[in-house]
C-alpha cells in the first residue's frame, strides 16, 4: 500500500509484482537476442544489456523516489488528472 498526497492510497496486487518480474525477464531476453545477432556487426552491442538494465532500473528508482519520498508529484498527478478525461470519454 502506497500513500500519496492526491490519490490517497494505492494498492499493489501480487500479480502486479509478478508482471514486473516477467516484463524485466522478457526485456532481458529480447535484448540478449539482439545482442547476439548484431555483435559481430558492431562491437558496441556488448554494452546493450548493461545499458538497458541500467535504464530500466533507473526508471524504477525514479518512480520509487517520487512515490515514497515526495508522496506523489508530477508522476502521480499525471495519472490522477487523466481519470476525469477517461470518465468524460466514456460518457
Amino acid at each position: 500500500m502506497i500513500k500519496t498526497y492526491n490519490l490517497g492510497t494505492i494498492n499493489f496486487e501480487p500479480w502486479e509484482w509478478i508482471l514486473i518480474g516477467f516484463l524485466l525477464a522478457t526485456s532481458y531476453y529480447f535484448a540478449a537476442r539482439v545482442k547476439t545477432k548484431n555483435i559481430h556487426k558492431n562491437a558496441a552491442y556488448k554494452y546493450l544489456i548493461p545499458a538497458l538494465m541500467f535504464k530500466v532500473f533507473a526508471g524504477i528508482f525514479f518512480g520509487i523516489i517520487y512515490v515514497f519520498y515526495y508522496g506523489g508529484g508530477d508522476t502521480i498527478s499525471y495519472y490522477s488528472s487523466t481519470i476525469p478525461l477517461m470518465n468524460l470519454f466514456y460518457e
